[in-house]
C-alpha cells in the first residue's frame, strides 16, 4: 500500500521528545554524572540539540551510541551553562542514546543539589534517576521534588544505593550528608640547606587519618620562601596528578593541595614540599619557622639544619626545641637523611608552635678569599718560615683576618708590606686554644689574629717572618686562613740543595703548573706544593737523621745472575741488576751491603761506570742526574764450594735502603753438578728432574733417562719480596758415579771372597745387606741413592754367580732309583735361571751406558699425555725407484708436522704486571685505578691489546691513557673485554737523526724477541653493593702472573676479605683506611669489607628448614619453596641458593622486609647461584617463600 502525505503535514513543525536517564555519584573528592537521552524527532529532522545546565556542570564528554564521540559548544548564558551539541547526520525518528557526562565539585559540608541537564524545545516523556553515596559518607536527609523513590540499596563496605523516577523535566534532588570526624596526624621532616646565596627548603609531610577521609590538605609555611614544587612520595599506582595553590598573606602564606587520592585510617599520604628564599641582606637575626599543617591534631616535627660549621653554630633554638642526634630519631621514621655527618637534627614537641629558632647573622665572619705562601730557608742549622698572605673581600669590609699556623714555635712578627698605601694599623695577637674548636682546628697548631683598627675593602697582603733551630729533623709550619672561601696554599723550600736531605709529605698536592710536565726532573718539580686544608704536613730531614722505616721509600726490583765454579779454585760470579723507581721520593743516593764477605768487581749506573763510596757495612753510589728511575749494575765474586758429594751454596745478594718488590734468581750450573734442592724460601720456575727407578735401585749400572750430566743446566727462581741469601744444595756427578763403581766394585769382590771361603753365614748376611741397600737407596736422595743401589746390585750380582764357577765340586755316587739323582736337573734349571738374570743385568748395564739419541726428551708430563699412534701415509707406487721425493699424508698429521717444524712465533704483546688502586668516596662511588705494564716487540709498529675487563664502567672520555696520552677504547667483537691500540714509540735519537743532514751515529741493531715497555691506565667505577655494615664489588681483570691491589675507603675497614682461586684470604684491618697486598693469578677481583667490629666479633651461625611443594604438569614442575631461617648468633645481609640449570624464577617475598633476587646464569652441567639481598639486617627467626618454575624433563631437585 502507498501512503501519501498531504502538504500541509509536511509543514508543521518539529516536535521533539525524550527519556532522560541519569547516573550520579557522590565521594568525597566530588560527583560524577552520566545523562543519557534517548531522543526522538517528529516531522522535520534537527541537526543541532541545545542543553541547559547548571553553572557547576563541567562537561567533558558527549558521545552517541557510548562510542563516537560528537562535538559540542558551552556558554554562558543568564548565570547557566547553554550546552549545544553538533550532530553528525540530521536527526529524525528515534536516535541512538546520547549520553553526557560532567564532574561537580560542590561542598560536602552543606546541602547537595543534584545537577540535571534538561534539553530546551522538547517534550520530557519520563525518566530516571539512579544515585550512589560510596564509603564513608552517609544520607542526613533527602528532599524530593517531581520525583519518586523507587529503592534502596545500603552495604557497609561500598556505600548507599537509591533510584527514583523522574515525572516532569525541573525535578529536584538536594542531599544532605553525615559526614564522619577528620582526625589527622602529620610528621613532618624539613631540611634547610643554608648557603651563601640561596636557602633551599625540603619538607617532608607524611599524613595519617585515624577516623574519616578527606581529598584535601592546607599546610602554612612562613611568608619569604617561594614555593617551588610540590610532589607525591607515594607509589606509582598511587601517585596521580596534584593541584595545588598558594594563598599569599603578610606574615605566611596557606598551601591547599588537592589529592587524586582520599587520606584515609588505610591509606596515608606522603608529600615533599621544595621552596628557596634569598638571603637577607642585613646582617640580624632571621627566625626560622617550619612547615606547620592544618587540621591536624598531633603534629611531629624534625628539623635537619645543613650549613656550614660556621653558620651552623650561629643557630639558636627555641625553649621548646631539643637538639639531637641521628642516633635519636624516632624508630619509626622512615624517611632518608640527607648528610647525617654534617647536619644537625632539632625535635618540636608536638604541641608546641612553629618557630624552631633564629640564625643570628650579625656573628657570623667575613669570608675572604686567601692565598697564603709559605718559603722555607733552610740552613746549617736554622730555619726561616716567611708567610705572604693575599687576601680579597668577597663582600663589604674586612675587620679581621684568621692565620692558623700548624706548628707551634716562637713568636712571628706580622706586619704589612713598606709600600702598602693602607691607613689602618694592623693589631696581631695570638688567641688561645679554646678558640680552635670554633673553627674545627687542630690543638697541636696556633691561632692568630690580625685585626685591622678600621674596615678594609680592597686587596690586603699580609707579611709574617720567624726562624727557629733545625735539628734532627723539622716539621714545616704551614698557614692557613680558616674564614677563607676558597682557599689556597703554597708551600716552597729555598737553598735545598743539600745531598742528604730528605723530604716527606702528607696531604699536599703537587703544584698544577708543573704536574703535567713531564719533562722536568725530580729536583725541579718536587719542592713546591699545594693544600686546601690544615691537615697538610711537611717533615724535612736529614739522610744521617733518618731511621729507615718514617719517609716514603722509592721502588726496586732486584735481578740476580750467578755462574757457580767448579770449586777447584774457580770462584763463582755474580752480576745484580737492580732497577729503581725514584719518581714518588727524593732519594738522590742508593745505599746498598752484602750480609756476607764478596769481592766487588765493578758497578755501573745507567751502563756507566762509577766507583761507589765504601762506608763502615754498606756502600754509598750517588746519583747526580736526579731521573725518576735508574739501572744499578753490581758485579762481584765470591767462593766457590768445595767438590763433595752434596754441597749446600748459599750465594748474598745486595741489600739496598729502597723497598724490593721481586727478587729474580737467574743461575748456572757447570757440567758434573746436579741441583738436588732450592732455592729457599723462593719459588724455582723449572721442575726438578727426579732419577729413575733403574739409577736408584740398580745404581751406576741403571738407565738414567734424565738431561745429559755433561751439559750447563740453567735454571730461574723468583720471590716477591727482599732475601739475604740465595740456598740451595748441589751434587757432584762425576764423584757419585766414582764412589758407585767403588761400592759396585767393592761389593762384588767381598762377596766373592765370602764365597770362595764358605762363610757359613754368607747368605744371611748377603740377604741382609741386601734389603738395607734396596730400602737405603728408597730413602736417600739421589747420589746416596745411587751408591746403595750399587751396593745392592753387587750383592745380586754375587748371589746369581754359579757355585761351580767359585769351586770344584766333588764327585758322589748316587745309586739309581734313589732321590739323589733327580739332584742335577734340579741344579741345571737353578744354574739357567742366575744366567738368565745375569744377562738382564748385563743388557741393562749396556742400554743405561750407550750413545744418547741426539732427539731432545720430552719431559715426564708431556709424555705421559702424549700416547703413541699410528697414521696412513701413502706413497706412488713405481718400479723403477726406491725412494720418492713426495708422499700423501692425513690433514691433521700434515699440521702437526708443519708445527713441529716452524720457527718458533714471537707473541704479539706481553703483560708483566698488573696494579690495581681501588677508592672510596664520600658518595659511596668507587673508583678503581688500573694500570698494567706491557711489553710490546719492537719490530711491531703497533699492537691492540686486549683487556678482559667486566664489572666495571669506564669513567669517561679520558679513563684511558697509554703512556700518558689518552686514548680510545674499543669493545671486543664477544662483548666481554675492551681493546685498546698501542703504538710504538720513537726514540729522540731517531727523530733527531731523521731531521738533521750529514752522519749519523750508529745504532745498536734490533735483535729477535727484543720488547719495548708501555703502561696502559684505565679508570673503571666497578658496581658496589653496600649494606649497613659491608660493601663488596667484584671485577674481571686479565689473569697476570704479578698483581698488586690496594684499597682505601673514607670509613674504618675492620676486616677484607679477598677472593681468590685457592680460597679466601682475611686481613684484619683494626680500623685502619688503608689496605695492600699481592693477589695471586686471578681471572676475577672480589673484595669485601666490613666497617663494623661487631660483624667481625660476632660469625654469623644461621639454620634454615626448607619447605618444598611440587605441582607437576605435562609440560612444567611449579615449585613453591618455603625456608625458614634462625639466625643464632650474628647478622645476615644476604643469602645465596644454589638452583637446578634452567631454573625459571617467578616470585621471592618476606614478610616485613623487601628481597632483591639476582640470578646468575649456570655454566654447562653447574647449577645456578641465587643472590637474595635483603634490605635490612636480619637477626632471629624470618620466612623467605619463592616460586620456580622447571621443566618437566629435568628432575625433581630440592633448593
Amino acid at each position: 500500500a502507498v501512503i501519501y502525505q498531504s502538504e500541509s503535514q509536511k509543514k508543521t513543525p518539529t516536535q521533539v521528545l525524550y527519556h532522560q536517564f541519569a547516573q550520579v555519584g557522590i565521594r568525597e573528592d566530588g560527583l560524577r554524572l552520566r545523562e543519557d537521552f534517548q531522543i526522538e524527532v517528529l516531522n522535520q529532522p534537527v541537526q543541532k540539540l541545545e542543553f541547559e545546565a547548571p553553572a557547576e556542570y563541567e562537561i567533558y564528554s558527549v558521545t552517541l551510541g557510548n562510542d563516537l564521540a560528537i562535538p559540542f559548544e558551552v556558554k554562558q548564558q543568564a548565570g547557566q551553562n547553554l550546552v549545544t551539541v553538533d550532530l553528525i547526520d540530521p536527526l529524525l525518528g528515534i536516535s541512538r542514546p546520547l549520553s553526557v557526562r560532567a564532574l561537580a565539585s560542590p561542598s560536602l559540608e552543606g546541602e547537595v543539589t543534584i545537577p540535571r541537564l534538561k534539553l530546551k524545545q522538547a517534550h520530557f516523556l519520563g525518566g530516571t534517576v539512579h544515585l550512589d553515596i560510596s564509603s564513608p559518607l552517609q544520607t542526613h536527609a533527602i528532599s524530593l521534588t517531581d520525583l519518586r523513590q523507587t529503592g534502596v540499596l545500603i552495604q557497609e563496605e561500598q556505600g548507599e544505593s537509591y533510584d527514583f523516577k523522574q515525572y516532569a523535566p525541573d525535578a529536584r534532588l538536594v542531599y544532605r550528608l553525615a559526614l564522619p570526624e577528620l582526625n589527622l596526624s602529620a610528621r613532618v621532616h624539613s631540611l634547610i640547606q643554608v648557603e651563601d646565596k640561596v636557602w633551599n627548603l625540603k619538607s617532608r609531610i607524611h599524613w595519617t587519618s585515624a577516623a574519616g577521609t578527606t581529598y584535601r590538605l592546607e599546610a602554612m609555611i612562613p611568608a619569604g620562601w617561594e614555593i617551588t614544587q610540590v610532589s607525591s612520595l607515594a607509589a606509582e599506582k598511587n601517585s596521580g596528578d596534584l593541584v595545588w595553590d598558594v594563598e599569599q598573606s603578610e606574615r605566611q602564606q596557606k598551601l591547599s593541595i588537592r589529592l587524586p587520592i582520599s587520606v584515609s585510617p588505610d591509606t596515608p599520604y606522603s608529600l615533599e614540599i621544595q621552596a628557596r628564599r634569598l638571603v637577607p641582606v642585613f646582617k640580624g637575626a632571621v627566625d626560622l619557622v617550619g612547615v606547620r599543617p592544618l587540621g591536624c591534631n598531633n603534629v611531629d616535627r624534625i628539623l635537619e639544619l645543613i650549613a656550614s660549621s660556621e653558620v651552623a653554630l650561629l643557630f639558636e633554638p627555641d625553649r621548646e626545641v631539643e637538639e639531637i642526634t641521628a642516633g635519636e630519631l624516632p624508630k619509626n621514621w622512615t624517611y632518608p637523611l640527607a648528610k647525617s655527618n654534617v647536619s644537625r637534627f632539632f625535635h618540636l614537641s608536638p604541641y608546641s608552635g612553629s618557630r624552631w629558632g633564629a640564625l643570628n647573622l650579625s656573628k657570623k665572619e667575613q669570608s675572604l678569599q686567601v692565598v697564603a705562601t709559605t718559603f722555607i730557608a733552610i740552613n746549617d742549622d736554622q730555619i726561616q718560615e716567611n708567610y705572604i698572605l693575599n687576601s680579597v673581600p668577597a663582600t663589604g669590609g674586612v675587620q679581621r683576618v684568621l692565620v692558623y699556623l700548624s706548628e707551634t714555635a716562637g713568636p712571628v712578627e706580622w706586619a704589612l708590606p713598606s709600600g702598602s698605601d693602607l691607613q689602618s694599623k694592623l693589631i696581631s695577637r695570638k688567641l688561645p686554644v679554646s678558640e680552635h674548636q670554633k673553627w674545627e682546628l687542630p690543638h697541636s697548631g696556633e691561632l692568630w689574629e690580625l685585626a685591622f683598627s678600621t674596615p678594609v675593602f680592597s686587596e690586603i697582603e699580609i707579611r709574617g717572618e720567624r726562624r727557629r733551630p733545625f735539628q734532627k729533623n723539622l716539621k714545616a709550619s704551614l698557614a692557613y686562613a680558616p674564614q677563607a672561601k676558597p682557599f689556597r696554599g703554597v708551600v716552597r723550600i729555598l737553598n735545598s740543595n743539600e745531598l742528604n736531605l730528605r723530604i716527606q709529605t702528607e696531604g699536599l698536592l703537587t703544584a698544577a703548573g708543573v704536574k703535567n710536565n713531564t719533562t722536568l726532573k725530580r729536583s725541579q718539580r718536587n719542592y713546591e706544593w699545594d693544600y686546601e686544608s690544615p691537615a697538610g704536613a711537611l717533615t724535612i730531614t736529614r739522610a744521617s737523621d733518618l731511621s729507615g722505616t718514617g719517609l716514603d721509600q722509592g721502588t726496586a726490583t732486584i735481578v740476580v745472575d750467578t755462574k757457580f765454579g767448579h770449586g777447584n779454585g774457580e770462584p763463582d760470579v755474580h752480576q745484580a741488576t737492580i732497577n729503581l723507581d725514584l719518581s714518588k721520593t727524593f732519594d738522590d743516593k742508593i745505599l746498598f751491603r752484602f750480609p756476607s764477605d764478596v769481592k766487588l768487581i765493578s758497578t755501573a749506573v745507567n751502563q756507566q761506570r762509577v766507583t761507589p763510596i765504601e762506608a763502615e757495612s754498606h756502600f754509598l753510589v750517588p746519583l747526580f742526574d736526579q731521573l725518576d728511575s735508574y739501572q744499578i749494575t753490581i758485579q762481584y765474586q765470591t767462593v766457590s764450594a768445595p767438590d763433595e758429594l752434596t754441597v749446600n751454596r748459599q750465594i748474598p745478594f745486595p741489600q739496598i735502603n729502597q723497598r724490593v718488590l721481586e727478587t729474580d734468581w737467574n743461575f748456572t750450573l757447570p757440567e758434573g753438578v746436579k741441583l738436588l734442592s732450592g732455592p729457599e724460601d723462593m719459588v724455582l720456575q723449572q721442575a726438578i728432574p727426579e732419577g729413575t727407578l733403574t739409577r736408584r735401585f740398580f745404581g751406576v749400572l741403571g738407565k738414567d733417562q734424565g738431561p745429559a750430566e755433561t751439559a750447563e743446566s740453567h735454571w730461574n727462581a723468583i720471590v716477591l719480596f727482599p732475601v739475604k741469601y740465595g740456598s740451595l744444595q748441589t751434587s757432584n756427578t762425576y764423584l757419585a758415579k766414582i764412589i758407585s763403581w767403588i761400592a759396585l766394585l767393592v761389593t762384588i769382590i767381598a762377596g766373592l771372597l765370602l764365597r770362595i771361603l764358605r762363610v757359613g753365614i754368607r747368605d744371611k748376611l748377603s740377604i741382609m745387606l741386601a734389603l738395607i741397600s734396596l730400602a737405603l737407596s728408597w730413602i736417600f736422595p739421589l747420589p746416596l741413592a745411587q751408591i746403595a743401589g750399587s751396593c745392592f746390585t753387587g750383592i745380586l750380582i754375587v748371589m746369581l754367580i754359579p757355585r761351580r764357577f767359585l769351586r770344584q765340586e766333588t764327585k758322589i755316587q748316587i745309586e739309581d732309583q734313589s732321590t739323589k739323582a733327580y739332584q742335577h736337573p734340579v741344579s741345571s734349571i737353578y744354574s739357567a735361571a742366575r744366567m738368565l738374570l745375569i744377562g738382564m743385568l748385563g743388557l741393562s748395564a749396556a742400554a743405561g751406558y750407550a750413545q744418547k739419541s741426539t732427539v731432545p726428551v720430552l719431559p715426564s708430563s708431556v709424555s705421559q699425555t702424549k700416547g703413541l699412534r699410528t697414521e696412513m701415509v701413502l706413497l706412488p707406487e713405481m718400479s723403477d725407484s726406491t725412494a720418492e721425493s713426495f708422499a700423501y699424508l692425513t690433514p691433521d698429521l700434515l699440521q702437526e708436522l708443519e708445527k713441529l717444524t716452524a720457527r718458533q712465533q714471537q707473541p704479539e704483546y706481553l703483560i708483566s704486571s698488573a696494579q690495581y688502586d681501588g677508592e672510596i668516596h664520600d658518595n659511596q662511588l668507587l673508583t678503581v685505578k688500573a694500570t698494567f705494564q706491557v711489553k710490546i716487540p719492537v719490530e711491531k709498529d703497533f699492537a691492540t691489546i686486549q683487556l678482559p675487563i667486566s664489572g666495571g664502567n669506564l669513567s669517561g672520555p679520558d679513563s684511558c691513557r697509554v703512556d700518558g696520552q689518552i686514548v680510545p677504547v674499543l669493545l671486543n667483537s664477544d662483548g666481554q673485554g675492551i681493546l685498546v691500540n698501542v703504538q710504538k714509540q720513537q726514540s729522540l735519537l731517531t727523530r733527531s737523526a731523521s731531521s738533521q743532514a750529514g752522519p749519523v751515529e750508529a745504532q745498536k741493531p734490533v735483535f729477535p724477541f727484543s720488547y719495548q715497555d708501555h703502561q696502559i691506565e684505565l679508570i673503571l667505577h666497578p658496581a658496589v653493593k653496600f649494606s649497613a655494615t659491608s660493601g663488596q664489588f667484584e671485577l674481571g681483570i686479565p689473569p697476570v702472573a704479578t698483581n698488586r691491589f690496594s684499597f682505601q675507603c673514607s670509613d674504618p675497614m675492620h676486616l677484607i676479605e679477598l677472593t681468590e682461586t685457592t680460597g679466601v684470604s682475611r686481613y684484619h684491618l683494626g680500623g685502619k683506611k688503608q689496605f695492600s697486598s699481592f693477589l695471586k693469578e686471578n681471572s676475577m677481583l672480589k673484595v669485601k669489607w666490613l666497617t663494623s667490629q661487631d660483624s667481625e666479633a660476632t660469625p654469623l651461625h644461621l639454620e634454615a628448614t626448607v619447605l618444598t611443594n611440587a605441582e607437576v604438569s605435562p609440560s612444567l614442575i611449579r615449585v613453591e619453596v618455603e625456608v625458614k631461617y634462625s639466625v643464632l648468633s650474628g647478622k645476615v645481609d644476604y643469602l645465596f641458593w644454589k638452583l637446578p640449570a634452567g631454573t625459571i624464577l617467578r616470585s621471592v617475598k618476606s614478610a616485613g622486609i623487601t628481597v632483591v633476587p639476582a640470578l646468575s646464569p649456570a655454566e654447562q652441567g653447574e647449577n645456578e647461584e641465587l643472590l637474595l639481598e635483603l634490605s635490612e639486617s636480619k637477626t632471629g627467626n624470618f620466612i623467605i617463600n619463592a616460586i620456580f618454575d622447571l621443566p618437566a624433563t629435568d628432575p625433581l631437585t630440592a633448593v
